[in-house]
């Protein structure tokens, strides 16, 4: 964020400082589509090229001349400017869609006058795939919480754990996880939570909540 452009990217790695993280997407929805739609909405740029508000390029990039960037490497666009299409699109991750989905109407309607039909379509399917993101906004909290839920069920012999993910107060979605227990399993929770956490994952800043509960049948 302290780029003078900032670009928006795919990651798995959560180590660097000054930056924003958004997610994590579920089955269902495509982050690279989602990135797309953030791109070609606000006209950020995607490349990595280093150049600063004093100090741009010669030219730009063929991005500009389709009409995909509003090339900030020549100044077609200042500082300002940019950061604000940014936080627009920060808006817009954090579950405000409205915007973007007027913005890609809009697109569209013009792709089509134009007779640009390859250019409507692909916005067609960026409204798809932003329907779908959408649709995993489950739940609507009061506050901008972000919580990781887990829940424990466990029979003696085998273990389910899943997560609800909560972000900025949206459910985003649940991952489940079917563990064979050991006979010296005595805190599998706390083994889990181990290792759900080790693989670039990154705890909420609130507390975990953690809800166990244990089930014996008999036959």
């Amino acid at each position: 964020m302290k780029d003078d452009f900032p670009i928006f990217e795919v990651t798995r790695k959560l180590n660097k400082k000054n930056v924003k993280y958004f997610g994590p997407y579920f089955a269902g929805v495509s982050v690279y589509q989602i990135l797309d739609i953030v791109n070609f909405a606000f006209g950020l740029k995607t490349c990595k090229t280093v150049f600063t508000a004093k100090k741009g390029l010669e030219r730009a990039c063929i991005n500009y001349d389709m009409g995909l960037c509003t090339a900030p490497c020549i100044f077609k666009i200042t500082k300002e400017e940019y950061k604000q299409r940014v936080l627009k699109a920060i808006e817009f991750l954090n579950g405000d869609t409205k915007e973007v989905e007027v913005l890609l109407k809009v697109k569209m309607e013009q792709a089509s006058e134009n007779l640009n039909f390859e250019l409507a379509i692909k916005i067609r399917e960026q409204l798809k795939a932003l329907k779908r993101l959408k649709e995993r906004y489950l739940t609507q909290f009061t506050h901008h919480e972000n919580l990781d839920v887990i829940g424990l069920y466990n029979d003696g012999l085998n273990a389910c754990v899943s997560v609800i993910i909560i972000r900025n107060g949206k459910m985003l979605g649940t991952e489940n996880f079917n563990l064979l227990m050991q006979p010296d399993d005595t805190d599998i929770l706390s083994q889990f939570l181990m290792q759900y956490y080790s693989f670039n994952r990154i705890a909420t800043s609130k507390s975990l909540f953690v809800t166990p509960f244990t089930t014996t049948f008999s036959s």
